[in-house]
């Protein structure tokens, strides 16, 4: 019996963990779709159907334009690529595709449907030019393959912040960066919208796997109110999730002894060897339905040091 409360117990805590919530959102965890829809002669189209479809997780949205023909999915999942469909009585059918969504960013997606039966369609690819329209803050998104390439002491993605425009890396006690000339005490750091800065010395408290990120968005200037904590740079990590095919990766960096250089007033070289090893496994639990992802990084090193000690000359000895 207390096996079986156990395995209950268990199971809970794996449903809280694993499976989606469909209504619970953290600070600038998503992004959003919106647009309007007219017709040849840009008159609005109220009541037309509007999809947005999720691509690789096969999970869409449906709603219908209001009386002005305009249209918004606030509360889209980050990446896709997305597609967005619409469809009236007596209208070819219009479908944009491509469009990759980042963290709180809100594209547009203005829909001009043609006179004809709605078997016929018009498509267009919006995997060319994405540009921002409605949202005033200036960013600098970093994704999953360059965090992957760029190089990084620690494996700490936040070092990519100083490859944003007006970024500078600071030489006071805190050894973190300035943006804009604000100090850098001023930085915001977040994880999947969840506050995770060191009350003490406001820097990043906990250090992601970077094969774990799905990207990194860094805000410079004019912040949105939801950013309220500081002043600086808001920089926003996102986690990857699981999508309908399975995908995973494996890694080892090693460094040694001959990698290092030694003392130079010693005569030997002390050993030095650490392994970072890890990986990450993604995948449907429920085909467009539920989604797992994990990530493991683990470390392993050993090190020694030299110490040079002073000695007594003869002279003083004697």
């Amino acid at each position: 019996m207390k096996f079986c409360r156990q395995c209950v117990r268990l199971a809970a805590l794996f449903v809280a963990i694993i499976l989606p919530t469909a209504h619970i959102h953290a600070q600038a965890t998503t992004a959003s779709i919106h647009g309007t829809v007219t017709d040849p002669s840009g008159a609005v189209l109220a009541k037309a159907t509007v999809t947005a479809l999720n691509t690789s997780t096969g999970i869409s949205n449906t709603q219908m334009t209001d009386s002005k023909g305009y249209f918004l999915f606030p509360d889209l999942h980050i990446g896709g690529p997305y597609s967005v469909t619409v469809e009236v009585q007596g209208f070819q059918r219009f479908t944009a595709t491509g469009i990759i969504l980042n963290l709180s960013s809100a594209r547009q997606v203005d829909a001009k449907l043609q006179v004809g039966a709605s078997s016929q369609s018009v498509q267009v690819n919006s995997d060319v030019l994405q540009v921002e329209t409605a949202d005033v803050q200036l960013k600098s998104v970093i994704g999953s393959s360059r965090i992957e390439d760029l190089p990084t002491l620690g494996r700490d993605a936040v070092q990519l912040q100083k490859t944003a425009p007006g970024v500078v890396e600071a030489s006071d006690r805190e050894a973190t960066f300035s943006t804009n000339g604000s100090q850098t005490q001023e930085n915001s750091y977040l994880l999947d919208g969840t506050d995770i800065n060191d009350i003490l010395l406001n820097q990043p408290g906990i250090v992601v796997n970077p094969d774990a990120l799905a990207e990194v968005n860094i805000i410079s200037s004019t912040i949105d109110p939801q950013f309220s904590r500081n002043s600086g740079a808001i920089v926003d990590e996102a986690l990857k999730s699981g999508t309908n095919q399975f995908h995973g990766s494996a890694f080892e960096f090693y460094r040694d002894t001959f990698l290092n250089n030694g003392n130079y007033f010693s005569t030997t070289r002390p050993p030095f060897h650490q392994n970072i090893y890890g990986g990450t496994l993604g995948g449907p639990i429920k085909t467009n339905r539920a989604f797992f992802f994990v990530a493991y990084q683990g470390l392993q090193n050993n090190t020694a040091q030299t110490t040079l000690t002073s000695v007594f000359s003869n002279d003083q000895r004697n």
